[in-house]
Order: structure tokens, then C-alpha cells, then sequence
């Protein structure tokens, strides 16, 4: 089953047609990039100050077969998604553009522009073709590429954490179901390339935009070392197998003879057996957990759940001739030894351990930040769903366009009043540049566009995460007037009771007076009025964002001389084994019970059943996950990267942007070198709009970072930011796994010798 998804990959992301046409729309949409490139080649003032994307990976008809990974993107040029003003095409081709620390999955258009179409309503055909061969030219030379994911990479890296290669792969599916998506095809450390011919089809679930397939032989390779490590078993723990016994406990002669990690249906099953032999008796003990993902809340959640362990004593029939001086001895050693031994196997050593790799793995795949800080679309994943094959993991894609935001907030609006979306400044209907009004009066009121604005009526529900392109392919009108019974629902149970009225929650779209883009959504409505919250998107104005930051490593180690046993409340009140009496222990405050009028008659049927019978049915109705000992807690200790990468990012600028970085005020004149602040050296190096700093000092440092951009017309900004660099950094209370001699010591300190029955001969 292993590699089937990823096709020998380490980890495969996918994203749908929807996604990527998402990543496009907004990519010419922020900093007015499609507005400047029409602008540039002469075109109309204008056609594009409102367009709609559609994107297919189905390879178009003359694209031979011998160009792999083809997109095909239509830009429909004004309101409605019609194209009614014009459209355009863009054949290209996506590939991998290999940086210092970064493979950017790109369609490039320098290289593999295969063939573009532009026709402008009302314009000649010869214009449109001269228009046309301009719009080529100025994809091949001055876009030159349309950046889809960058991927973080260290070329060296043996981390299997770290990816150390990107690529891409078009997956276009042939069959009825044509699920089209683009794969990016990760490596990490120790890994090797797969077969990027093997994706003829998307993994992708019809209702998922994105996924990631996470292949076993990886899991595998970032999880035997931990496990290793955390058994302590030197290096014999490899391949998610155990090759060889080890003796966990050389005293007593205790051997861990099988561990391993293999796929089974919809989770991972972790399985454990020991070993103990000794005068006249040979003792085993088998233990196995299974590591389930699911999707909570969007979030993806990994966890252990540890069966019931299993203890098996092969005594020889010679032996039973020593009667009861042998059962003692096995008594003793299956009470002191090997009981508490299996519970630790259960319960420390394989999940402990387990949730601790868990939550490694899940850090893995939620740190691959795809919103990186070039300037192209945020993009985030929203997880959907899980299944176990490889590991494959359902998502939304989210894409964010960061275009700034002119004005937002609520606004209440009585019958006779108006509200100003560019500014948010409300008052009576005639207000001056109003967007939007409310009139009539009771259940007939509504609301229209006024004053120039336009209104669009949109198929969605939410404002958080929209982008500003989202709303464009919409059919605006006015006054289009938007009914109250639109807004709301009237309730009849809610006229008896308190609120007569139930919001639909649907959004509107408005393109101001002054040229801007709003939506706007009825969250209230009573008889009063009704409270709109809304979100207006500025025109094309420019901006300069200093975006980055030092890193920390997840969990590195946990200090030793802080660890402390946390005894089981649960047991401790049940009384299980431990030969102190809860009720006189200050550390534990049982709660006083309420007298049950059944405890006189229980207390008689109990009395009736063997102690032993009694002890096990009281323990049983602890959950599995509160029968362990206790709990060992520590401070974790991280230790910082020592490297900050920061980007200028830019939009709104024109052609040719040159960017100059400074340190405390001092400029850096050259692409790398050092600077000298109080009590550190700084290495610095820059890479276009990149500077990537290296502090030479294990103390805390802060400093002032600032950069200036200017492009070709002159066009100046310049930003600050203040950066804080800290070599550790630290986190209490973060679970350790104890070894085998620390959790034997907490067992017979406070829990004692475990009775078990001597075993009986059968037959």
C-alpha cells in the first residue's frame, strides 16, 4: 500500500483547478498587475479594472504531448464573468524555478508561452492582433512568470523534516470524472525522487480543492529515530521495524523482541512484545496502539489509541512439581516485573511515545507554510478529511490576495439612512457619495444602490477570507433594490418570544461611487433597523510589507533535572494496589460523596465475590488513557535556527522595483558581508528583495530592520520593523517519556508490588 498515492514521493500536495484559478485571480489582481500590463501595451483605459479567471489543466488542442504540464487560462474582461468588455488567453507551461532556498512551482511565461489570444470589444481585428503580439511580448519579458507555490528548501539538508527538492506535476485525468489538479511533489532529507509520470489521477475527493498524501517510507523514516531514541534502543529500531532483540533492563533480564509500525485500514498499527525468562518459567508480553488522524474543527488531530496488553507465563509441566514454591516465584516476578514492564510498554513506551512522534508528524505537515513571503497569495489549508492510504489528508484550499482594505466595520441603518462604504460614515439618505440605503418602512423596507453605486446579488455566505477578485465576475446594477424578506426570514415563534426576524447571512457585492469594490452582510435585523457588517477593498494603491522572522525547532529535548512524576489521581482515589489510604493523603483531595442508599446491599453482594474479581472490575472502569501510573512533566527546551529570513514585499508598484536594506539605520551596501551591532555580530546576505541575517551570539538581540523600494518612475516607500532574536526559547509542562528504570522506580514508590494470581495448571 505504501507509495501508491505519492507515487515515491515523500509528500505530495494537490491542489484543484478551482485552487489554482483562485492563486491566478489574485495574483493579477493584486498591485493592479493586469490593469499596468494592458495599461503598458496601449490597451484601453479600464478593460480591466473588472475580470474573471477560468483555468483548466485539459492540455488544449496543438499542444503536442512531448510539453508536459500545461495550463490554460481565459480572462474574461469585465463585470458578470461574461467577457463582455473582452477576453484573453494565456497557454503556458508550469515548471520549477530552483533559487537559493526556494523552488517556485511557476507557470512560466518567459519560457513556455505557448500561445496567447487578446480581443477587445469594439476594436478592429488588426488592432486586436498589433494588441495582441504587445500582450505576448510583455508576458515573455516583463511578467515573465505567474508564481504558483514556493517551496522552502535546504539542498543539503539530511533532516527528514526538510525538504530538500521541489517539483510539479499537471495531473490531467482523462477519465469521466476529469479531476484535474496540479501535484507539487515534495522531497525531504534522505529521500529520493519518485515517479512523476505515475500522476494520471487526482487523490483529491470531488468536494476537497486541496489534499496532501503523505507517503509511509517517509513517516517512517521521520519516526523510527524518535521511537529509537526514545526507547532507548541504539540504532535498532530502523524502517519503522525492530531488527534485532535489545534487553531493556539488564537486571532482570528483560528483552524487547518485536516492535513495529505498518499500515492497516483507515489507521497505523504500532505493535510491542517483551520478553522475560528465568527459573523454570518463560514470561511474554504483547502490547499493540493504533495512530488515528482525524479532522476536528478544520484542524488535523493525531492520535494514539493503546489496546489492552496481553501477558502470557509457559511454565514447564516439570516445573508444577515444585507446587507453590515455583508459583511464589512467578507471582513475584509477574508482580514486580513484568506487570508493571507491559503497562509501561502500553502506556509509556508506545504511547507515550507514539502521540509524541503523533505530534511530530502533524507539526511536519502543518509547518509546510505554503504562504510564503514572496509577493504572490497567501495560501492556507483548511483540513477536511483523512484516509489512511499512504496517509492522505482532504483540505480547502484558502487564498488570500492581500489587497489592502479602505474601510471596514458594522453599521446600523434606520428606514430614511445611508451608509458611505468607502468611508463608513452613515447618515440621511441624500448623504453625499452614499453607497447604500435603506428605505421604506416595517416589513417593506429594503435596501438600494444610490448615488452611482451598483449592487450584485452573490451566491455566498461569508466575508472572512474573500478576495477582492471573488466579487468581480457578479451582475451589478442599480438601485437593484435587495427586499427584506431577502435579509431575513420572519419567525413567527420569535414574534411571541424576543427576535421576529432570522438573517440569511447572504452576501452582497457593491462597486462604489468611487470606484471601489464592498460586500456587504445583514448580521441584525429587528424593526428598528438593520446592522450590516461590510468590507471595502482599496483601489490600486501601493504598498511595502517587511514580512519574515527567526524560527524555532520543534521540541529539541526536555531538561533532565526537571522532570517530576505526577502520580494517577484516579488510581490514587481508587485505592489500586497502593498501600496508602487516599482519604489520609493531603496531595489528593477526593471530593465527599453523596451516600448511595444502595451501598449497604452492594456492600453484602461484594463481600460475596472474590477481592481479586472486585480489584480488576474497579480498575476496568477507568478509561484505558486513565489507567496509567501517572504522568512525567518537564520544561522543553528549543533551540533557535539562528537564521531570519525577511522579504520586501511589494504591490502597487510599477515595472523594475529596486529594494535597499538597512540595519540600526546603517545601510548594507553590499549583497553580503557583517555588521557590527552592540554585543553581536550579524552576517547578512541579499538576494533581490530577500535579506537573510545569521546573528553570531547566544544572547537575546533586537534591532531595527528597514527597506526602501523605488521602481522605474520613481515611486518611493519605505517601511520599519523592529526584529527580536532569541537563541532558545522555552515551554513547561510538556510530557516526557520516562525510560523503563525511572518508570519502575515511580511504580514501586508509589504504587508497590501489583498482586497477580499464581498461575494455575490447566488439565
Amino acid at each position: 500500500m505504501g507509495g501508491t498515492e505519492t507515487h515515491g514521493y515523500d509528500l505530495v500536495i494537490e491542489f484543484a483547478e478551482q485552487a489554482c484559478q483562485d492563486i491566478v485571480s489574485a495574483f493579477f489582481d493584486s498591485g493592479g498587475v493586469l490593469s499596468d500590463l494592458l495599461d503598458g501595451i496601449g490597451a484601453p483605459s479600464g478593460i480591466a479594472d473588472a475580470f474573471s479567471v477560468v483555468l483548466a489543466f485539459d492540455r488544449p488542442s496543438g499542444v503536442p504531448a512531448s510539453n508536459p504540464d500545461v495550463v490554460d487560462i481565459q480572462i474574461l474582461l469585465g463585470e458578470g464573468g461574461t467577457g463582455s468588455i473582452g477576453h484573453l488567453r494565456i497557454v503556458a507551461g508550469i515548471n520549477v524555478d530552483p533559487t537559493a532556498g526556494l523552488d517556485v512551482v511557476r507557470i512560466d511565461l518567459a519560457n513556455r508561452l505557448h500561445s496567447t489570444e487578446l480581443e477587445v470589444t469594439g476594436l478592429p481585428g488588426p488592432a486586436n492582433t498589433a494588441l495582441n503580439v504587445l500582450f505576448r511580448n510583455a508576458l515573455r519579458n516583463n511578467i515573465r512568470s505567474i508564481p504558483l507555490v514556493p517551496i522552502p528548501v535546504e539542498r543539503t539538508s539530511t533532516s527528514t523534516t526538510t525538504i530538500v527538492a521541489g517539483d510539479c506535476r499537471v495531473v490531467d485525468d482523462t477519465a469521466a470524472a476529469d479531476a484535474d489538479a496540479a501535484a507539487f511533489l515534495l522531497t525531504f532529507g534522505g529521500g529520493a525522487a519518485g515517479n512523476r509520470n505515475g500522476f494520471t489521477r487526482s487523490f483529491l475527493a470531488p468536494s476537497d480543492t486541496g489534499g496532501i498524501a503523505i507517503s509511509f517510507d517517509w513517516l517512517c523514516r521521520v519516526v523510527s529515530p524518535l521511537i529509537d531514541d526514545a526507547l532507548n534502543l541504539g540504532g535498532a529500531f530502523s524502517g519503522c521495524t525492530l531488527t534485532r532483540t535489545v534487553r531493556i533492563d539488564a537486571d532482570r533480564e528483560v528483552d524487547l523482541t518485536a516492535l513495529s509500525m505498518s499500515l492497516d485500514t483507515d489507521f497505523i498499527r504500532v505493535a510491542a512484545r517483551v520478553r522475560k525468562t528465568g527459573f523454570c518459567y518463560e514470561a511474554t508480553g504483547t502490547v499493540a496502539a493504533r495512530i488515528r488522524m482525524e479532522v476536528v474543527g478544520g484542524e488535523l488531530l493525531v492520535s494514539a489509541e493503546v489496546e489492552d496488553p496481553d501477558v502470557d507465563v509457559d511454565i514447564p509441566w516439570y516445573c508444577w512439581l515444585a507446587g507453590a514454591v515455583i508459583g511464589a516465584i512467578v507471582a513475584g516476578v509477574i508482580g514486580a516485573v513484568l506487570v508493571p514492564l507491559i503497562i509501561y510498554i502500553a502506556q509509556e513506551a508506545v504511547e507515550g511515545t507514539i502521540n509524541s512522534v503523533a505530534q511530530r508528524v502533524a507539526e511536519a505537515v502543518n509547518s509546510l507554510n505554503l504562504s510564503t513571503t514572496l509577493p504572490v497569495p497567501g495560501v492556507s489549508l483548511v483540513f477536511q478529511r483523512v484516509f489512511i492510504d499512504d496517509v492522505t489528508v482532504g483540505c480547502d484550499v484558502a487564498v488570500s490576495d492581500h489587497v489592502p482594505i479602505r474601510s471596514e466595520g458594522t453599521v446600523r441603518l434606520a428606514s430614511g439612512m445611508a451608509v458611505d462604504l468607502d468611508s463608513g460614515r452613515v447618515g440621511p439618505v441624500d448623504v453625499a457619495s452614499a453607497d447604500l440605503a435603506c428605505v421604506g418602512h416595517f416589513f417593506g423596507r429594503e435596501l438600494r444602490a444610490t448615488c452611482g453605486a451598483r449592487l450584485a446579488r452573490t451566491d455566498l455566505n461569508r466575508i472572512d477570507g474573500l478576495m477582492r477578485s471573488a466579487v468581480y465576475g457578479f451582475a451589478y446594477d442599480a438601485p437593484n433594490p435587495v427586499s427584506l424578506d431577502e435579509l431575513a426570514q420572519i419567525n413567527p415563534w420569535g414574534m411571541l418570544f424576543g427576535d421576529p426576524y432570522q438573517e440569511s447571512r447572504r452576501v452582497y457585492a457593491v462597486h462604489t461611487n468611487e470606484g471601489r469594490y464592498s460586500v456587504v452582510q445583514a448580521v441584525e435585523v429587528d424593526h428598528a433597523a438593520i446592522t450590516l457588517r461590510y468590507r471595502t477593498w482599496e483601489k490600486r494603491v501601493p504598498t511595502l510589507e517587511i514580512r519574515g522572522e527567526f524560527r524555532c525547532e520543534s521540541g529539541v529535548n526536555v531538561r533532565p533535572d526537571g522532570v517530576r512524576f505526577v502520580p494517577s489521581r484516579a488510581l490514587e482515589n481508587l485505592g489500586v494496589n497502593t498501600g496508602r489510604n487516599p482519604s489520609h493523603d493531603a496531595t489528593y483531595d477526593t471530593p465527599v460523596a453523596v451516600p448511595d442508599p444502595c451501598d449497604a446491599l452492594t456492600g453484602v453482594v461484594r463481600s460475596m465475590v472474590p477481592n481479586s474479581i472486585v480489584e480488576d472490575k474497579a480498575l476496568r472502569v477507568i478509561p484505558l488513557a486513565d489507567r496509567r501510573i501517572g504522568r512525567w512533566l518537564g520544561t522543553a527546551i528549543y533551540q533557535s535556527r539562528g537564521v531570519g529570513r525577511f522579504d520586501a514585499v511589494t504591490q502597487g508598484f510599477g515595472a523594475d522595483v529596486k529594494v535597499w536594506w538597512s540595519i540600526n539605520d546603517v545601510g548594507l551596501a553590499d549583497d553580503e558581508g557583517d555588521i557590527t551591532l552592540p554585543g553581536a555580530t550579524v552576517h547578512f546576505r541579499v538576494d533581490d528583495k530577500r535579506l537573510v541575517v545569521t546573528p553570531n551570539t547566544e544572547k537575546e538581540l533586537e534591532f531595527l530592520l528597514t527597506v526602501t523600494a523605488v521602481d522605474e518612475a520613481g515611486q518611493t516607500l519605505t517601511t520599519r520593523r523592529c526584529v527580536r532574536y532569541q537563541p532558545t526559547c522555552k515551554s513547561d509542562d510538556v510530557r516526557h517519556t520516562p525510560t523503563w528504570t525511572e518508570y519502575q522506580t515511580a511504580w514501586l514508590t508509589n504504587f508497590g508490588v501489583v498482586k497477580a494470581p499464581i498461575p494455575q495448571r490447566i488439565g
